[in-house]
């Protein structure tokens, strides 16, 4: 890859598997390719099955010019690796010539409201507000991406981290999924329908509401009035 300055987006696993489902889904839309990838033995051993390749876990995708890339990880990092992870990661970012990271960031968080409000910080008075995202100046960056963090604020690399509020911790948060992925195209004029995400998250709101009903009525159908006892 040749040092082209260019923008990065990171989305790794965390609350939702929000930011890694939304670049995902993004990648195959918009048909990135696989660049790069991060090997280390600090990060958990982690092979995937992408159209019937074996893939690394923690890769790097680029658009057709590479002005725009994606690093994204499904495998959660160890908390004793993340600053070797990190700061290998941003030693690359240097030497690409990067000047701005946007890191994707789930954020357990109730209740919610649909559409979803996202929210973001972003150093150098970065300001996503015409994107659709509610600055906010409290909050939590945790891992690989607080490690990025810190370390942009010692350059010239601006950082911006988008909080998206989730309810889910173990299953994927479609509609934050699909939130992020708007904010990707104001941003980035990517032009991804996010549809089939949203259809996602309803079918698993019907689900969630038939199961609650179905346990409702359950418990009510074993309430029973006592026979009478004949007496007047």
């Amino acid at each position: 890859m040749k040092k082209r300055s260019p923008i990065v987006v990171t989305g790794f696993t965390g609350s939702g598997f929000i930011g890694n489902s939304a670049l995902m889904f993004i990648v195959r839309n918009k048909g990135f390719k696989l660049r790069a990838h991060l090997r280390s033995e600090q990060i958990p051993p982690m092979m995937l099955l992408i159209d019937g390749e074996p893939t690394n876990a923690f890769r790097v995708y680029g658009s057709e010019r590479n002005d725009l890339l994606f690093v994204i990880s499904d495998a959660l990092i160890d908390p004793e690796s993340t600053w070797a992870v990190g700061r290998s990661l941003m030693e690359w970012f240097k030497g690409m010539g990067v000047q701005e990271i946007y890191s994707v960031e789930g954020m357990p968080y109730a209740p919610i409201q649909e559409p979803r409000t996202l929210f973001s910080y972003g150093t150098r008075n970065k300001d996503l507000s015409q994107h659709g995202v509610v600055p906010t100046r409290e909050g939590a960056v945790q891992g690989v991406s607080a490690v990025l963090l810190e370390e942009s604020l010692k350059t010239d690399i601006s950082y911006v981290t988008i909080l998206v509020p989730t309810q889910l911790m173990s299953t994927i948060d479609y509609g934050g999924s699909a939130a992020v992925i708007d904010v990707m195209n104001s941003l980035f004029k990517l032009g991804v329908d996010a549809t089939p995400l949203r259809k996602s998250d309803e079918m698993r709101r019907q689900m969630m509401e038939r199961g609650r009903k179905g346990e409702s009525r359950g418990f009510l159908s074993s309430l029973r009035r006592r026979p009478d006892s004949g007496a007047s």
